[in-house]
């Protein structure tokens, strides 16, 4: 065969496959165009494979024609955008309803309730979460539960009062505040809270951890007040977040006397002991309501992903 009859021969086979390469092309285009928008981040269509840091969202292959193309998304960028949709959800839902939110990657743990989800089967997704267990709880129903719910709500009141006098009591030097470093890289998780208000005292009244009195903030450990509120090179810690999601669902509530009849209980007895004898109070016995210790702890964790600098104490 001459070289000439050869090329025609080359031709004439693209020819024949060009209506596969055009049925295949409009197959990946139309799914494309299926796709939810996500900023820079948008499907696209390109010949396979797609490029390094972008995820394939799906492959058009057609085996006769030999041709492929691939629907591609930069993976980094979409999750931005929809962890950044998730986060202003959380923010609406805060303005308005009052209550505390954090961003899920996926689905909400168990308890939490989900407000609104961004992302698709392809990518990853982001929701965001509500606690609302604290409203499975039965109303009284007549006079004398009336009367017992109240007696138990003061009660409640009463042992808090006592926990925070014996912590104040107890404690040690000035109260800190956090740095203006600090307070710049948090304002944009924490918009709802004036993070400059925030109070960090030590006290000898607790044997371990922290505990937060809406904006004042008891530790046991006064470096670990120190690293988080130096001006040089201060330290942004998940405790730290911890104590703050504390603090900011305080203000949301409303203030102490909502705050505590859903986030504190009945101390147990072995703490009683502790108050009544002026020993320190170890914090495991205090954080008894654990859908609002829940609420916290997946707060903190959302927010210490996203810095850059977040020590996992």
């Amino acid at each position: 065969m001459h070289l000439g009859q050869r090329w025609i021969c080359l031709l004439i086979l693209a020819l024949a496959q060009l209506p596969a390469w055009a049925d295949i092309r409009q197959q990946s285009l139309a799914f494309c165009r299926e796709q939810p928008p996500s900023g820079p981040a948008d499907c696209h269509l390109q010949p396979c494979p797609c490029n390094t840091g972008e995820m394939t969202l799906k492959t058009f292959t057609d085996p006769s024609a030999g041709t492929a193309f691939c629907a591609c998304r930069r993976q980094m960028e979409s999750d931005r955008a929809f962890r950044r949709q998730a986060a202003d959800a959380c923010s609406k839902h805060r303005a308005h309803k009052h209550e505390s939110c954090f961003v899920s990657r996926g689905d909400c743990p168990r308890g939490f309730e989900a407000l609104a989800t961004f992302g698709d089967k392809a990518t990853a997704s982001f929701t965001a979460c509500r606690d609302y267990r604290h409203e499975r709880t039965k109303k009284p129903n007549n006079l004398a539960t009336l009367d017992q719910h109240a007696f138990q709500q003061e009660s409640t009141m009463d042992q808090y009062r006592h926990l925070t006098d014996a912590l104040t009591k107890g404690r040690k030097g000035k109260s800190s505040s956090l740095p203006n470093h600090t307070i710049e890289r948090l304002a944009h998780h924490f918009r709802n809270i004036p993070l400059d208000a925030l109070k960090f005292t030590h006290t000898t009244a607790l044997t371990n951890g922290c505990f937060s009195d809406c904006d004042q903030i008891f530790c046991a450990n006064a470096k670990t007040i120190d690293q988080w509120t130096r001006i040089q090179n201060p330290v942004i810690s998940l405790q730290l977040l911890h104590q703050i999601a504390h603090a900011e669902s305080c203000r949301l509530q409303g203030g102490r006397h909502r705050f505590v009849p859903r986030w504190y209980q009945h101390l147990p007895d072995i703490a009683h002991q502790q108050l009544r004898q002026g020993e320190p109070v170890d914090t495991k016995q205090i954080h008894s309501a654990m859908f609002m210790e829940n609420q916290a702890k997946h707060r903190a964790e959302s927010i210490c992903r996203r810095l850059v600098t977040c020590l996992r104490d």
